[in-house]
């Protein structure tokens, strides 16, 4: 029981660590990274093979290179894949062009104050990734993040 009460705990210290990061947890990830215990990795995942170490990631980059590394913990931050679908408005947004989908993440692009292709009409919602030159480290699932973004859109 203690093993499922800890994997109850880890979403939040992820959110915590990853969103709610101070300048100490900023350089510490620096540290990290800088020693190599923790790498950072931009693409498309288009697989995880499980090992009994661990895991093997399989990336596409922006490119369509393919590479795969070995890891025993991975933490993906991009959002949705490209196989996944919207709300009605949203797929329609998206069909007449209003609005743009991240090449990697799949997750929804807007413009400034989140305004879509459409005079007048803003977008928000968990899936977008991309707020005008702002790219989201987490989707924003968190009912307070999308509050705060649409305050902004609005002021």
């Amino acid at each position: 029981m203690r093993d499922a009460d800890e994997a109850r705990r880890v979403a939040g210290k992820l959110r915590f660590w990853l969103r709610g990061g101070t300048r100490d947890t900023i350089l510490g990830l620096r540290r990290l990274v800088s020693a190599g215990t923790v790498r950072m990795h931009t693409g498309f995942v288009t697989e995880i093979e499980h090992l009994a170490d661990g895991a093997r990631v399989h990336l596409r980059d922006r490119a369509g290179g393919r590479q795969h590394l070995d890891t025993g913990f991975a933490v993906n931050c991009a959002g949705a894949g490209p196989n996944s679908k919207f709300d009605a408005l949203t797929e329609q947004l998206l069909a007449s062009g209003a609005l743009q989908t991240c090449a990697i993440s799949n997750g929804i692009v807007t413009g400034a104050r989140c305004m879509t292709g459409m005079s007048g009409v803003r977008h928000l919602s968990p899936a977008t990734i991309t707020i005008g030159g702002e790219v989201m480290a987490m989707p924003l699932y968190d009912a307070h993040m999308l509050r705060t973004y649409a305050r902004r859109a609005y002021s």
